[in-house]
C-alpha cells in the first residue's frame, strides 16, 4: 500500500498520485537503501530543503542530500511551485480517537499522511471527563481536547517512543 501526500502552501494536504515515474523511482531507491522502512518525510522551507527523514518503528533515520533525492525535489518544484511537505508511506497506521492517546505516543492527524508528527508529552482527563492532550507538534506546543474535537481522530505512528529517537524533530 503506497500513499503519497502533499502540503501545497499551507492549505489541507492531499493526495497525489503515488506511480510517477519520479516518485515510483524514489521509492525504489528507499525500498533498497532502508529495507523495511515505513515512511518518508520531505519538507521545504522557502525553496530550500528543511528535513528529510525515513521513519522505520519507532525512529527516524535522516536521508542524505543525493541526486536521487534532488531530482525528486525538482519534480515536486516544477509540479507544484508552492509544497512545504511531501510524504511517501509504505504503511496504513491505525487510527484512534482523541480520548484513547496516551503520553510517549507518536501520533498524526488523520486524513491526509502529510499532516505533521505529533509526540504526545501528556494526556490527562480532568474534572469534567474532558481529555487534554499535549504535545510537541514538530517544534511547536499543541493541545488537543475532546471538549473540542470530540470526533476528532488521530493515527498512532509509534505507541512508545521517546523523543531522543525522533533525531531532534521535538
Amino acid at each position: 500500500m503506497l500513499k503519497v501526500g502533499i502540503d501545497i502552501n499551507g492549505k489541507k494536504p492531499k493526495s497525489i498520485n503515488a506511480y510517477t515515474s519520479e516518485i515510483y523511482e524514489f521509492r525504489e531507491i528507499l525500498d533498497y537503501k532502508y529495507k523495511g522502512w515505513e515512511e518518508f518525510v520531505l519538507t521545504s522551507i522557502n525553496k530550500k530543503l528543511d528535513r528529510h527523514f525515513v521513519k522505520n518503528g519507532d525512529k527516524i533515520a535522516p536521508v542524505s542530500k543525493n541526486l536521487d533525492l534532488m531530482r525528486l525535489t525538482m519534480y515536486l518544484d516544477k509540479a507544484y511551485p508552492t509544497w512545504r511537505r511531501f510524504t511517501l508511506s509504505n504503511k496504513a497506521y491505525r487510527e484512534i480517537p482523541c480520548a484513547e492517546c496516551q503520553a510517549g505516543m507518536v501520533i498524526r492527524q488523520s486524513g491526509s499522511n502529510a499532516y505533521s508528527y505529533i509526540y504526545v508529552e501528556s494526556a490527562v482527563t480532568n474534572d469534567a471527563g474532558v481529555r487534554e492532550v499535549i504535545g510537541n507538534k514538530e517544534g511547536q506546543r499543541v493541545t488537543f481536547s475532546t471538549k473540542d474535537r470530540k470526533k476528532h481522530k488521530f493515527n498512532i505512528l509509534a505507541e512508545m517512543a521517546s523523543p531522543e529517537k525522533f533525531g531532534g524533530l521535538f
